[in-house]
């Protein structure tokens, strides 16, 4: 989970929270990210997937964003790794 906030002459401004579900207990799984406008879990303001595909040694070589409010692809990023011998 992760707060965001700023404060504008002691009096708090904005305020987010951001919360990753992830799929099974690695962090470099494929999860939803949430975030929300208040502290109490009420407003969401987006959500997104994030898609992570791996080769065989375990490496994330592509990686998708996805509006899940808007059901629209964001963002597809390809990493290419090279292997040396």
């Amino acid at each position: 989970m992760f707060d965001n906030y700023s404060y504008v002459d002691s009096v708090l401004k904005d305020y987010e929270v951001e919360i990753n579900e992830y799929d099974n207990d690695e962090t470099n799984s494929s999860y939803i990210s949430k975030t929300y406008k208040d502290k109490d879990l009420e407003l969401l303001l987006k959500e997104e997937r994030i898609e992570r595909e791996f080769d065989d040694m375990g490496n994330v070589i592509l990686e998708k964003r996805i509006d899940m409010i808007r059901d629209k692809v964001l963002s597809k990023s390809v990493k290419e790794i090279v292997y040396y011998e």
